[in-house]
């Protein structure tokens, strides 16, 4: 799902992860029954609030229903200054992987040819 104010956003969601006394743990790769806690929202144009509000809500009340005390959290990060570019938030509960992507606008607005090799510079080039 693509986010204006992803920085905002991620900020928000760790500062609630922290007061939940949540573990934010690096990336959690494997293979298994997943569900995307954001497979609703398209992905084809940035999301609104109200989208992003419920997809944090989902998150959330997972969190809390099942007790979780530790998300995985990868990121991607470019560019010279390491601007976040996308998260994925990984909440193991019930047998099931839950994820959730968040991508910045700019970075999920990326024209990308599948062919080729994609460049931290060709998203730079493309930067507001």
């Amino acid at each position: 799902m693509r986010c204006a104010d992803l920085v905002g956003t991620w900020d928000g969601l760790r500062g609630w992860l922290d007061e939940q006394a949540v573990l934010v743990l690096p990336r959690l790769t494997g293979i298994g029954a997943t569900s995307r806690l954001d497979g609703d929202v398209g992905c084809e144009c940035p999301a609104d609030e109200a989208d992003v509000a419920l997809v944090l809500d989902r998150l959330r009340a997972l969190v809390e229903r099942f007790g979780i005390r530790a998300v995985y959290v990868g990121q991607v990060r470019v560019g010279p200054t390491g601007q976040l570019a996308s998260i994925t938030v990984r909440a193991p509960a019930g047998g099931v992987i839950h994820e959730l992507t968040l991508a910045a606008t700019w970075y999920g607005a990326q024209d990308l040819d599948l062919d080729r090799t994609l460049f931290p510079s060709d998203i730079l080039s493309s930067l507001p």
